[in-house]
Formats: C-alpha cells, structure tokens, sequence
C-alpha cells in the first residue's frame, strides 16, 4: 500500500528512514479490508491519512 500509495504523489524517492516510518504507520491499523461497506470506509480513511502523511515527508515538501 505504501510504495503504490507513494507512485500515486509522483516520482518521489523518500529516504529509507521516511518509508519505514510510512510502513509501521500502516502496520498499526492491521490489515486493509475491501469487502464489507465498514471496512471500506476505514480502509479509505487509512489511505487517506498516508497520503497525508506522505504529502507532509521533507522528500515531498521539497521535490
């Protein structure tokens, strides 16, 4: 989910450090559901805030 999520923001090459951080923020929510209406809608909302977090990286600020 990371590295497509990172291919959605553009050619963006983030530091080691910084892609590790983004993999155990998605490590913490489990797994990502698509099958029930519920697990839609927080599989969206956890998207959602990675490319949030992604969008807030120093590699992307300053691409």
């Amino acid at each position: 989910v990371v590295d497509s999520c990172l291919d959605l923001m553009g050619p963006l090459e983030v530091q080691p450090e910084s892609r590790v951080e983004l993999i155990d923020f998605v490590g913490t929510g489990g797994e990502f559901g698509w099958d029930t209406s519920d697990q839609l809608e927080a599989s969206k909302a956890r998207v959602s805030e990675l490319l949030q977090l992604i969008v807030s990286l120093r590699e992307y600020q300053y691409a």
